[in-house]
């Protein structure tokens, strides 16, 4: 699955042109209640959670992540489950609490 940037606005139909399998992805999103989505690993979201990232903003500002799914990790080389940007250099930490 390719990246995708959703985190300072909505996908848009530019998205879905460059990445047209994210269509599954927020069809699912979509059509699902908030409180099934919570289990990304056994929820209906489960075919995606190997590429999908799930981060989730505190109140600082600074985000945790909550799912880094394991081909992500694979690609990267980094697990970052349960990890905060505050824990970043400074400029990478700055960059996600703005």
């Amino acid at each position: 699955m390719g990246s995708i940037q959703g985190l300072y606005r909505p996908v848009a139909a530019v998205d879905l042109r460059r990445c047209p399998e994210m269509a599954d992805l927020i069809a699912a999103w979509r059509r699902e209640p908030a409180s099934a989505l919570c289990d990304v690993v056994n929820g209906p979201l489960e075919q995606f959670a190997p590429s999908l990232v799930v981060a989730e903003r505190e109140s600082d500002g600074h985000f945790r992540y909550l799912h880094y799914g394991d081909q992500v990790c694979e690609a990267s080389g980094l697990d970052m489950r349960g990890r905060v940007t505050r824990e970043f250099a400074p400029e990478i930490g700055a960059f996600f609490a703005e």
